[in-house]
């Protein structure tokens, strides 16, 4: 499964079972990209440009729900829904760059593993 971490809010909530995105791929050389290889694509004639976000090898991305019950007991746990194989993020114009605020978070991912690996 592939998800696409897009700047707007779509009133939906459900899956799309086809969720093939026209899109190509080109070659960026910006100071402070996240990658060289950026997909191009339009969202409802918006320019979109993409790139796939990378976790280290002990993450996994995955898709969990939760109740919208509030309870005085305790905690409402959430539910696994699905293992993604990956994540799409997408801004308007210009390409994801390392100081966007979800990259700038999954750092803190790969610097951790590296402060506790045993090597």
């Amino acid at each position: 499964m592939i998800a696409h971490w897009m700047p707007c809010k779509i009133e939906a909530n459900g899956m799309i079972v086809n969720s093939e995105l026209q899109c190509s791929e080109t070659l960026n050389d910006e100071p402070g990209a996240l990658s060289n290889h950026v997909l191009l694509s339009n969202f409802r004639g918006r320019p979109l440009r993409g790139v796939q976000l990378s976790f280290p090898d002990n993450y996994s991305p995955v898709v969990v729900h939760h109740s919208s019950v509030v309870s005085d007991v305790g905690t409402e746990p959430i539910k696994f829904g699905a293992k993604l194989d990956k994540i799409i993020l997408w801004n308007l114009s210009t390409p994801p760059r390392f100081s966007d605020p979800i990259p700038l978070s999954l750092t803190w991912l790969h610097l951790a593993s590296i402060l506790h690996s045993s090597s």
